[in-house]
């Protein structure tokens, strides 16, 4: 042992005295007067006892009073050895106030969790266990189909694909928003009883639709129970329809898709009505003028007792072109009598008697052609008459034609312009129930609660955090 005052020996050189011991000698450089009066050992063991209430100090602020010595001093009375001892109950007791706390924390906190997330995650359990009624789903997947042009579809490779092609997405849209509107909901209750099957007492409460219910709730349930999609890189629509039964499951589901059937047929409709008839009128208009303009030309054959102007008028002209030929040889025969010295005069009479007359026949014809006389109209104006009326009945018959063409281009058009719904997977019973999927409903509840707490939890910290400040 060494007295007070005097210096032990120097244990730097291979002492086991631990890092923080070294580190904390700064801070043990300004120790109170009376630790000079300790040996080594006993300074030792001040310095740790100060470094673990600091630490106690740091961890329970609020439980150690700063009046508190924890490290026994020399004006205390006691031994060293006392003094420590005292120093270890304090220190034990420290801790298990700590303990204690920590426990009630964790009891607290396993009331709240049991509070806020297992009882309601043992209801959702109880209710999809042993409350909730089984729900089937039936399937239907179908597309909106067009016809395509003939001649596009005669023409090159078009012919390989000739038949229905994918009609615009707008048309598969269009059906879309039908089956999920109100309309279909009504006519779906009128003629399939929607809403006095999901009135069944044997459903359960959460799932059953009241006896007083609104229209209103007749259609979230209706959104809830037929889910109606479009895919828009394949043109398919899908509709998922669940009941309370397979078999009801599937009618309904049949019956939405006769209904949209009845609406993709109306899409078109109106368009190719309105095509038609103008069509239609068109060529009958053209029919009727043609009729007309054929009476016209049969009123004048009639009239004037002639087939055909042009070969009357070619008969005339032959019998006046024979009639002058018959008058060039009458002159000729005139000139050779008159060239004899003494002529026969009663001969040269009967030949003037015929040029005279054979003149007065191709004067009288070439006058028929031309004259018009009162009542009687020449052969040129029955001719010009047949001909402008022949004409108008040609006229007539060629817009006819062309009517005839637009009429057959309307039906063309009005075939292309009519939209199929084409089924690819027709709706089927299941036998087994889809819903509930009490595993997958009881995971997805836990967790949506538990992120309830946490949530709430962490805004009450943040809360109390800012009003402490």
């Amino acid at each position: 042992m060494y007295k007070r005052g005097e210096r032990g020996p120097d244990r730097r050189k291979g002492s086991a005295e631990p890092e923080t011991m070294q580190a904390g000698s700064k801070a043990d450089a300004a120790a109170p007067p009376e630790d000079a009066a300790w040996g080594p050992a006993a300074r030792e063991r001040r310095q740790r006892a100060r470094r673990r209430e600091r630490n106690l100090a740091q961890t329970m602020p609020d439980k150690t009073p700063a009046s508190v010595d924890l490290v026994p001093t020399a004006k205390d009375g006691l031994s060293i050895d006392a003094g420590f001892e005292q120093h270890e109950k304090r220190v034990r007791d420290l801790q298990g106030a700590l303990a204690r706390r920590r426990r009630r924390r964790m009891v607290m906190l396993a009331l709240r969790l049991m509070f806020f997330v297992i009882l309601p995650t043992a209801t959702v359990a109880y209710y999809y266990i042993a409350m909730a009624t089984d729900m089937y789903q039936t399937n239907a997947e179908f597309v909106i189909q067009k016809a395509d042009s003939p001649a596009a579809s005669n023409a090159g490779l078009g012919g390989l694909f000739s038949g229905f092609g994918l009609a615009d997405a707008k048309d598969s849209i269009a059906v879309q928003g039908f089956l999920a509107s109100r309309a279909a909901m009504e006519r779906l209750d009128r003629e399939e009883g929607f809403v006095a099957h999901f009135q069944n007492p044997a459903i359960d409460p959460l799932q059953r639709l009241d006896a007083d219910a609104s229209r209103e709730d007749a259609y979230r349930l209706f959104q809830r129970h037929v889910v109606v999609g479009f895919d828009l890189t394949e043109g398919i629509l899908r509709m998922e329809v669940m009941a309370a039964d397979p078999e009801s499951a599937q009618r309904f589901s049949t019956a939405l898709i006769s209904y949209a059937e009845e609406m993709v047929d109306s899409l078109s409709v109106r368009a190719r009505r309105q095509n038609m008839e103008g069509a239609e009128t068109s060529f009958s208009d053209r029919e009727a003028q043609v009729a007309e303009a054929a009476a016209r030309v049969l009123d004048l054959q009639q009239r004037y007792d002639t087939f055909s102007a042009e070969g009357e008028l070619q008969i005339e002209l032959s019998v006046i072109q024979s009639l002058e030929l018959e008058l060039e040889q009458l002159r000729r025969e005139r000139r050779l009598l008159s060239t004899n010295d003494k002529p026969n005069a009663a001969r040269l009479k009967v030949l003037d008697q015929k040029i005279a007359f054979t003149e007065a026949a191709v004067a009288a014809r070439r006058s028929e052609l031309t004259t018009t006389d009162q009542g009687t109209l020449s052969l040129a104006a029955i001719s010009s008459a047949l001909s402008m009326a022949r004409s108008d009945l040609a006229a007539k018959e060629q817009m006819r034609i062309v009517a005839l063409n637009t009429l057959e281009q309307a039906r063309i058009e009005a075939a292309r312009q009519v939209r199929y719904l084409s089924v690819n997977v027709p709706p089927v019973a299941p036998d087994i129930a889809t819903y509930p999927r009490p595993a997958q409903h009881i995971a997805v509840g836990f967790f949506v609660f538990l992120g309830l707490y946490i949530m709430l939890g962490l805004t009450a910290s943040i809360l109390r955090e800012q009003v402490s400040v």
